[in-house]
């Protein structure tokens, strides 16, 4: 069982090493820019408006407050549970042995640990929800296309192995799919009052 974790860890470090090797000074500052928070304020608050436009407020609302359970049960799953039973080290951690090999953006490490990556875990499980929720082809492709985005700036900073990101997503996915079908029920429950 070791031998296939040690291939798996190589594949990872492999291609966190291709994702994070090809630093440019304007790159660096992109890739910043889009693995922050408050950047997207703007694109949350769009979402919001076209969940009430489509939906109205009563329903807009109880979208809100599902997404904000969604997002605290991946985050909480992610950081407080599986980070501190695997223990494996973020690749920018100054005790990991590729340590010197990974570029660092602004000096930025992250915690010591990194598996699963909760921006990984948070922004496909939003993508996946509200995707189900409005059913629109072009919305899912660019919910999708940002959440890859955003996961693969945590790679380009050296913050988070590619596995990382693919664990994280399936817990942020898994979440969104059960989520939405506790949303769709009581939907129908409420509204047949």
């Amino acid at each position: 069982m070791s031998a296939i974790f040690e291939w798996l860890n190589g594949i990872d470090t492999y291609l966190l090493l291709a994702g994070n090797g090809h630093h440019t000074p304007f790159m660096d500052q992109v890739m910043w820019i889009i693995s922050g928070k408050w950047v997207w304020v703007p694109m949350y608050i769009l979402l919001v408006g076209m969940l009430y436009q489509r939906f109205g407020a009563k329903t807009c609302l109880g979208v809100l407050l599902f997404v904000a359970a969604l997002i605290a049960l991946a985050d909480m799953t992610c950081s407080a549970l599986i980070r501190p039973a695997v223990c494996r080290m973020r690749p920018s951690c100054p005790d990991n042995p590729i340590y010197s090999l990974v570029n660092l953006v602004n000096g930025y490490h992250g915690r010591r640990y990194g598996f699963p990556s909760c921006h990984g875990a948070n922004t496909f499980a939003l993508a996946v929800f509200l995707s189900l929720i409005f059913k629109k082809r072009a919305i899912t492709i660019w919910l999708i296309a940002w959440s890859l985005l955003v996961s693969y700036s945590r790679v380009y900073l050296g913050v988070h192995y590619p596995g990382d990101i693919f664990v994280g997503y399936c817990v942020g996915g898994a979440y969104a799919v059960i989520l939405y079908q506790i949303f769709i029920r009581m939907k129908r429950y409420v509204d047949n009052i």
